[in-house]
């Protein structure tokens, strides 16, 4: 018997447990249903409207088909080094090797297929404020700038021959402190092919004779990259010109190709 009591009492409390939960369903379904009469008679709030779908942008798009998986090209990007040919020499090359070596770590297939330098190579090639002259670097201004700028330009193909395999493309542009309105484009295609190293620095150049006027173009691992030099205040008409040109050729002949522009 007590047997028989102890089974009627759980089901009467399995009972009431559902019973509970269904007036409480039932409770909430009135008060939904007394809301929505109420609600009927208020404004509607606009806020609580869907808003449509915004339209995907071409970025949108690119970054959708983007496979972190699958990386077919890995390139870094710095600007501003300032190699130095005097006083800050030693600073300022560990300074980029260590640029370099962030650039490899932080590159998620361990290696750099290419390193592209956005201007700013050298401190004083173009930039005569920036010469010492002391006992140290007796003379004029003028000559020290000479000797200083040469200096600078071995000093940042010692960082480049330390701090990169060959297998990592170097691409660069020049800034105000490289070279304005061609000052001194040819010194540094000169000091860069000096000691054999021009395919070093210039194998994937497109047209060499267009790279000695600043307009450069370079196609490295199917990747096109474009380097524009400054001209001393608005980039020169003919300078956009030619990239709208080149740009449209690429785009022609397929849509999908990727193209960098590196300018200071």
């Amino acid at each position: 018997m007590k047997k028989i009591i102890a089974i009627i009492l759980t089901l009467a409390l399995l009972v009431t447990f559902v019973a509970c939960k269904g007036d409480k369903d039932t409770s909430s379904n009135n008060n939904n249903s007394n809301n929505n009469n109420n609600n009927s008679n208020k404004p509607t709030d606009n806020s609580s409207v869907t808003e449509p779908p915004k339209e995907l942008t071409e970025e949108d798009k690119w970054l959708a088909k983007f496979d972190e998986k699958n990386i077919v090209f890995t390139f870094g990007a710095i600007s501003d080094v300032h190699i130095d040919g005097a006083y800050m020499a030693g600073s300022s090359m560990n300074k980029n090797k260590k640029a370099f070596k962030v650039l490899k770590e932080k590159s998620t297939t361990g290696k750099l297929d290419a390193v592209v330098i956005a201007g700013d190579l050298v401190n004083c090639t173009n930039s005569i404020g920036n010469v010492f002259v002391d006992e140290k670097y007796p003379g004029t201004k003028e000559e020290n700038q000479i000797k200083q700028s040469k200096a600078e330009r071995e000093n940042f193909k010692k960082v480049v021959k330390e701090s990169l395999s060959d297998s990592t493309a170097l691409f660069y542009a020049l800034g105000n402190h490289d070279s304005v309105s061609l000052s001194h484009t040819k010194d540094f295609i000169d000091d860069f092919s000096a000691g054999g190293t021009k395919a070093r620095y210039f194998k994937y150049d497109v047209d060499m004779d267009l790279t000695a006027q600043g307009l450069r173009h370079c196609i490295i691992g199917g990747q096109h990259f474009f380097a524009i030099e400054l001209s001393g205040g608005p980039y020169r008409q003919t300078t956009y010109d030619w990239l709208r040109s080149e740009f449209d050729k690429i785009i022609a002949k397929d849509p999908n190709t990727n193209i960098f522009l590196a300018a200071h």
